[in-house]
């Protein structure tokens, strides 16, 4: 694992970064590591993992590496975000940047079925008319990710990706957000 910045920054003003290798460690344990590194902290005094993200689905997110997916959540009160490239961003939670364009998806449909609604209003096509979302991600993961078995708190989870030139972002709190990106990034 590499580390950018300084050990024991408990108030991580700045982002932390960390990489790791996700074919050899699974990203919760990355997680919870380069977690109790940056605040200084014991990782068993962290609350465990399992309360905010699923592990095995996260891990199987993490590791993909057909398209990248960045998955992004609060965890001991920081933000952190995740990507299948096996980077870690941390941040105090109270100074992530979340600004974002919102669209709700309706209860009793999956989050998947709401990113196919939210693109296709965004480019103004029938759902249809676009590409299967799983040209772009694992749908039944996306679903499974934002399930009830989760102890999370709504907000706390969001999973980040690329379809086309749109940068889709799912929470947790059932929003979705679609954003234009430069055709190089």
């Amino acid at each position: 694992m590499s580390i950018d910045g300084e050990i024991g920054d408990v108030d991580l003003s700045d982002c932390y970064h960390v990489t790791f290798d996700p074919d050899s460690e699974p990203g919760s344990d990355a997680v919870v590591s380069s977690l109790a590194e940056a605040t200084g902290t014991d990782p068993d005094e962290l609350e465990p993992i399992e309360l905010v993200v699923d592990p095995i689905i996260f891990n199987a997110l993490v590791r993909r590496r057909r398209r990248p997916i960045q998955i992004s959540f609060v965890y001991h009160e920081h933000h952190v975000t995740v990507d299948t490239g096996g980077e870690i961003w941390i941040q105090n939670s109270g100074q992530a940047d979340r600004s974002e364009f919102e669209c709700i998806f309706d209860m009793g449909k999956s989050p998947s079925h709401g990113v196919i609604q939210a693109v296709a209003t965004v480019k103004g096509v029938e759902p249809i008319d676009l590409d299967p979302l799983c040209h772009f991600i694992n749908p039944d993961a996306l679903d499974a990710m934002f399930d009830d078995t989760t102890e999370a708190r709504e907000s706390d989870i969001c999973v980040s990706f690329r379809i086309e030139d749109s940068r889709i972002e799912v929470s947790g709190d059932r929003r979705i957000t679609v954003r234009p990106v430069a055709a190089d990034a």
